[in-house]
């Protein structure tokens, strides 16, 4: 049946058709790409060819770990496709454990079109970010297969590994002072991304992509990433376009402060028995000399306040150098790269954490709140009374994680972006997944599985939410292809605007709304 939508009167029309998934099983031959590198050779996906495993970067490895990202070697053999590891992490649902540190490739999945220049203007490309709090995640995780996405837009579809946990986020005075031409320490992942975006520009046309129409977008930490992007100089004019899904914001920011930073590093070294009273070069020694499972296994990580009251966050850092400030404000001083976004959240962004630490009293709530906010448990508490929630401490909880960490930091940055006058477009993904994780909701990470359109495990989207999926894979790759989601027909998505607020609703049956939560938000920006 045809997906219906709903106008702003209430009026349904169809907007897509029922089981187009956006793949195919048509041969197809995949030519040899030369890139600046090396040549590629690429594998028939569906009905699009993938070149997965490619070098980026060179290993950060020895003395490049903690170092920024240096140039891959160059190769003169075709090199075969193949899913490189993620970067070192403990098992979780976003991949499998590793422990190997040569991880900096991305996977391009392109249309035949654009590969043999048969397309009638070069491909829009689009870089994926993946999420999972900066600690887990690899490009190469089954639900980011770009092959859906690819034929279902024509667009090229690149997803990127990069640096994790204390490899992609530590910080300490030694690494500022090693090299003064990079007086930084604690954003390799960061840099990481930047260095894959480097690469896209670079290597876009090899594939019959625009170098000059590259959108950026990423979920959960690659949203946070997103919002990054925005205000650093290193990343401006790497990107037209930025999609933001699930942006997270601990703490109220995207980032620590460079001694904030410093301290979770002191302590690393400290558990690593690196000594601080060594000389800086015998301490970078001592902490390089780590495996990557000590390194995994040395200290508790907090999560942003939800996974451990106590421990680090690996997060990010105002280092002055790769982000100037703190991203709230320079998104509230305009300071940030000015380009179309879209911007959104799930319903239920919360549901998934507070699984992770769930309050059962009044005392755990307030200290779950307090972990998040220090200073403001008490406060938050008494704005989500259990009361309003039929009695239950999870449902205050997983509502003031999704308004306070999630979706009042997406307006934040929103309003900022629209003020700029760039064009900008909010969604509320808020469909109910019933055959993974029931009774979450719109849990976070969940419209994933609609945008790439693939399965999770032994999990598939059900018959009457491909629909959903391909509307969401039209408005994607409209974004990209142009800086505006609509056209083609599709239910139109209003741009967002600071005077009514409108969003898209993103269900089985799409609608709009305004002002989502606004006196929520509203608390959440006077806190």
């Amino acid at each position: 049946m045809p997906l219906l939508g709903c106008t702003s009167d209430g009026t349904a029309v169809p907007t897509g058709d029922a089981g187009a998934d956006g793949g195919g099983d048509a041969a197809v031959s995949c030519p040899v790409i030369a890139t600046a590198s090396g040549p590629l050779a690429g594998l028939a996906s569906g009905a699009t060819c993938t070149y997965q495993g490619v070098p980026f970067a060179a290993p950060p490895v020895g003395p490049l770990r903690w170092k920024p990202p240096q140039p891959p070697a160059s190769w003169t053999s075709p090199r075969p496709s193949a899913p490189a590891s993620g970067c070192p992490q403990v098992a979780s649902p976003f991949g499998a454990a590793s422990t190997t540190e040569d991880c900096l490739y991305l996977n391009v999945w392109a249309p035949p079109s654009a590969l043999t220049g048969k397309g009638t203007s070069p491909a829009p490309v689009m870089v994926f970010v993946p999420g999972g709090a900066f600690e887990w995640g690899s490009g190469t995780f089954e639900l980011y297969d770009g092959t859906k996405l690819a034929a279902a837009t024509g667009n090229i579809v690149v997803t990127i590994n990069y640096r994790l946990g204390a490899l992609g986020f530590l910080s300490n005075p030694a690494l500022r002072a090693e090299d003064p031409a990079h007086p930084s320490a604690g954003n390799y992942a960061f840099e990481d991304q930047v260095a894959a975006f480097q690469w896209v520009k670079k290597n876009a046309g090899a594939f019959g992509g625009d170098a000059s129409n590259v959108t950026i977008f990423g979920e959960s930490a690659g949203g946070t990433s997103m919002f990054l992007h925005l205000v650093s100089p290193k990343s401006r004019g790497l990107f037209d376009h930025v999609m933001i899904e699930s942006g997270w914001a601990p703490y109220g920011s995207g980032a620590l402060t460079q001694a904030v930073a410093d301290a979770n590093g002191a302590t690393l070294a400290a558990a690593l028995g690196c000594k601080a009273t060594l000389a800086p070069a015998a301490l970078l020694a001592c902490l390089r000399a780590a495996s990557p499972t000590d390194l995994l296994d040395a200290v508790t990580v907090k999560g942003g306040g939800v996974q451990a009251p106590t421990g680090v966050d690996w997060l990010p850092v105002v280092d002055g150098f790769d982000l100037p400030d703190d991203p709230r404000k320079l998104f509230a001083s305009g300071a940030f790269t000015k380009v179309p976004t879209l911007i959104g959240n799930n319903e239920n962004e919360g549901t998934l954490f507070v699984l992770l630490a769930t309050p059962t009293s009044n005392t755990s709530y307030v200290a779950l709140e307090e972990a998040q906010w220090p200073g403001q448990g008490a406060a938050i508490a008494e704005e989500y009374p259990i009361a309003s929630f039929g009695g239950s401490y999870d449902a205050a909880a997983s509502a003031a994680l999704t308004d306070g960490s999630f979706l009042c930091a997406g307006r934040r940055v929103a309003r900022a972006i629209a003020s700029a006058g760039a064009p900008t477009f909010r969604y509320d993904f808020d469909h109910a997944i019933k055959f993974l994780l029931p009774g979450l909701g719109a849990f976070h990470g969940s419209e994933l599985l609609f945008v790439f359109g693939n399965k999770i495990e032994t999990s598939s989207l059900q018959p009457d939410e491909l629909p959903l999926s391909q509307a969401m894979m039209g408005y994607w790759g409209g974004m990209a292809a142009s800086g505006n989601p609509n056209g083609m027909g599709r239910f139109a998505w209003p741009a967002y605007t600071l005077g009514t607020e409108p969003e898209i609703v993103l269900d089985l049956t799409l609608s709009t709304e305004t002002e989502l939560k606004k006196a929520q938000c509203d608390f959440w920006d006077a806190l």
